[in-house]
């Protein structure tokens, strides 16, 4: 079976990326129904952040009939934020560090939770780190539209694993 082209003007809903799985998006169009595609691709996670972020409606290709995305067709920004920003945190700081031993580089992040003070996490995953970094970039994007994001910490060494951006889900 050849590759599946996906009906044209999803809206992404929602982005979760944990370090070691695929990044998940979910989509929806005019339904309560939400459509989960994954990626292992920086690239296409750029493409679908962008979407995410600038409210685009897009035409995800799969391969197949799996649900891995395999292309993102060009699309355009939307009419405007139509998202619900939920979550805990917000992304105050950012830094890059290196690891002095092994060269290593990483980002650190400072999260808010409401008026509390900062909750230094560290983050080695390129997925991750890119989230991260547009979710600082729009934390204000307009008023009354503050991109929150969940948040998955590894607390003995305060690694962030996990983050979602977008709506709600149980699991977070």
């Amino acid at each position: 079976m050849g590759d599946v082209i996906m009906e044209k003007g999803f809206s992404v809903t929602a982005i979760e990326t944990v370090v070691g799985e695929d990044s998940k998006f979910e989509l929806a169009k005019n339904s309560p129904d939400r459509l989960q595609l994954t990626s292992t691709s920086a690239v296409v996670q750029a493409a679908m952040l962008a979407a995410f972020l600038v409210d685009g409606a897009v035409n995800p290709e799969t391969e197949g009939n799996t649900g891995m995305i395999k292309r993102v067709p060009a699309f355009e920004s939307g009419p405007g934020q139509n998202h619900q920003y939920a979550g805990k945190y917000r992304v105050n700081r950012i830094a890059t560090q290196r690891n002095p031993d092994t060269g290593a580089e990483y980002l650190e992040v400072f999260l808010v939770d409401g008026n509390d003070a900062e909750l230094f996490c560290k983050v080695d995953d390129p997925l991750l780190s890119q989230l991260l970094v547009a979710a600082f970039v729009f934390r204000d994007t307009s008023p009354g539209h503050k991109l929150l994001l969940y948040a998955r910490i590894q607390n003995n060494n305060r690694n962030l694993i996990g983050v979602r951006l977008g709506e709600p889900s149980p699991t977070w």
